[in-house]
């Protein structure tokens, strides 16, 4: 393969980060195209995150596809997120970041990504305490356990949905009648 065919081919860039799944952008025909792809990745912020920002990479490859056949991949490249981290020094604002990636297939730069990322909420606090728990040297045990605490604490949501009464008069007037945890509910229809 040279990089004339590569023009001719259909392409798309995977995605890893954190502990998610790979995400993938949609296929992309040529290489000098806008890509124009928007992905989220829902995170804990906490003591684990941070590491991971401060210190591993995100992942992109560039594959190509061609008719039925396997994905080809052309090349990877490794993003630092540690700016996400350090540049994150307001308590009002995300930083938003903005880096080139580049990709080579056998030496030969194949194509720039421009990535902006930014964390939706402001995490300055949770790095602050994180740098303050760091220097008073707060045991990792006692991290552990406000975790699990934590974990308790969380609280969840049960949907529950009725569709249809089936078998009641048309003109009568149904109601359902559930009891939860000792807590009654009633739904009128």
């Amino acid at each position: 393969m040279n990089l004339r065919d590569l023009k001719n081919l259909i392409t798309f860039i995977t995605i890893d980060f954190y502990n998610h799944d790979t995400q993938h952008t949609t296929p992309i025909e040529g290489m000098s195209t806008n890509v124009n792809f928007q992905i989220s990745f829902t995170v804990r912020v906490d003591n684990t995150f941070l590491s991971y920002l401060e210190t591993h990479p995100m992942k992109l490859e560039l594959f190509t596809s061609v008719g039925q056949d396997e994905p080809i991949p052309l090349g990877s490249v490794h993003v630092s997120l540690d700016k996400l981290y350090i540049n994150n020094s307001r308590n009002d604002t995300s930083a938003v970041i903005s880096q080139p990636a580049t990709f080579y297939y056998e030496n030969l730069q194949i194509g720039v990504v421009d990535l902006k990322m930014r964390m939706r909420f402001p995490i300055f606090e949770y790095i602050k305490w994180n740098k303050e728990k760091a220097n008073l040297g707060l045991a990792s045990e006692e991290e552990k356990a406000e975790e699990e605490i934590d974990k308790f604490k969380r609280k969840r949501k049960l949907v529950i949905a009725i569709d249809k009464a089936i078998g009641c008069e048309p003109k009568s007037r149904v109601f359902v009648y559930y009891s939860l945890n000792k807590r009654v509910e009633n739904i009128f229809e």
